[in-house]
C-alpha cells in the first residue's frame, strides 16, 4: 500500500530518472499513475482525444504552455495559429494545416475559446476553465503518484499553494523553449509526467522533480 501523504515540511526532493526507476515503490507508483490515468481515459473521452497519439500531445502541450505564458504575463505571446506554427516551426511535428485544424477542433470541444484581444487580425485564443481543470487534474496524478514513491509532499504543497509550480520563468523555460534545434524540452503536461514516464523508460538524464 501506498503510505498518507504527509504535511509539507519542506521542498521535494529532486531524483535523476534513472535513481527514481531503481527505489523500491517506483512499480507500484508507475502502476497507480497508470490505473489513474486510465481512470481518466475512460472517463472522458471527448477531452483525452487531445492527447491520443504522439503529434497531439506534443501540439495540445504547447498550446497550453503558450496559455500560461501569456496569462501570467501578457507580454508573451497569445494562443494563435501563427504564433503555435512559429513555436513549432523547425520542430517538424505537424503542418500548418494540420496545426490549423487541431485548433480548430480544440475551440470545437471548449479546449480553448476566442481572447479578447485589440487585435482582431491574430484571432487569439486563450484555455478555458475546464481546460485547466483537466491539466490540473493530470499533474495531480503524477504528483501523487510521486509521493507514494518517496512518502513526499508535492501534492499537499500544490494544494497549499496552487500556482507553486507555474511562473513566467517556469512556463518559458521549463515546459517548453524554442530554440534553433527545435523545442528543447518537453512542455507542460510532459513536465507533470516526465518523472514516472522518463523514470519508466530511463532515456533521460536531466533531474526530474
Amino acid at each position: 500500500m501506498l503510505v498518507p501523504l504527509k504535511t509539507p515540511a519542506g521542498p521535494p526532493p529532486f531524483y535523476r530518472a534513472d535513481a527514481l526507476a531503481t527505489m523500491d515503490r517506483f512499480p507500484e507508483g508507475l502502476s497507480l499513475s497508470a490505473k489513474w490515468l486510465l481512470e481518466t481515459h475512460l472517463a472522458l473521452p471527448r477531452e483525452v482525444r487531445f492527447v491520443a497519439d504522439l503529434q497531439r500531445w506534443l501540439i495540445t502541450q504547447v498550446v497550453i504552455a503558450m496559455h500560461y505564458e501569456h496569462k501570467l504575463d501578457p507580454a508573451f505571446p497569445p494562443i494563435s495559429h501563427s504564433n503555435l506554427v512559429r513555436n513549432l516551426a523547425t520542430t517538424g511535428i505537424a503542418s500548418r494545416n494540420t496545426i490549423y485544424a487541431l485548433l480548430l477542433e480544440m475551440k470545437r470541444y471548449q479546449i480553448i475559446t476566442p481572447l479578447q484581444s485589440s487585435d482582431k487580425r491574430q484571432q487569439a485564443m486563450q484555455a478555458t476553465e475546464k481546460s485547466e481543470g483537466l491539466i490540473r487534474h493530470y499533474f495531480d496524478i503524477h504528483l501523487k503518484s510521486l509521493d507514494g514513491i518517496d512518502d513526499g509532499n508535492r501534492y499537499i504543497l500544490s494544494c497549499e499553494i496552487p500556482n507553486c509550480c507555474i511562473t513566467p520563468n517556469r512556463v518559458s523555460h521549463g515546459f517548453y523553449s524554442p530554440t534553433p534545434n527545435g523545442i528543447s524540452r518537453l512542455p507542460i503536461l510532459a513536465t507533470s509526467s516526465a518523472p514516472i514516464q522518463e523514470a519508466a523508460s530511463c532515456t533521460t538524464s536531466s533531474p526530474v522533480s
